[in-house]
């Protein structure tokens, strides 16, 4: 029984470090921010870009920030797991 709540103390640990992290894409004055439970936070658009251009920096800032996320997220798993 200890066992099983010590699992969900480091559970709940984990969730919460995992929140707290935070990465941040610009590009051509578009900023995308995203957070570690892969929550976009905050879109920063740039009115003198093209609307289609505008789009295509979203996607890609947006694709680049969670591949960025999953990275950082799976090398704190990582170095926890080891300690």
């Amino acid at each position: 029984m200890f066992k099983k709540i010590n699992d969900l103390k480091k559970a709940k640990a984990l969730q919460k470090m995992m929140a707290a992290e935070r990465i941040t894409k610009e590009k051509d004055g578009v900023v995308i921010s995203v957070n570690g439970q892969m929550q976009i936070e905050n879109i920063q658009l740039n009115s003198r870009l093209e609307l289609k251009h505008q789009e295509e920096l979203i996607k890609d800032l947006t694709n680049e920030a969670l591949r960025d996320l999953q990275k950082t997220l799976a090398v704190k798993l990582f170095q926890k797991s080891i300690h």
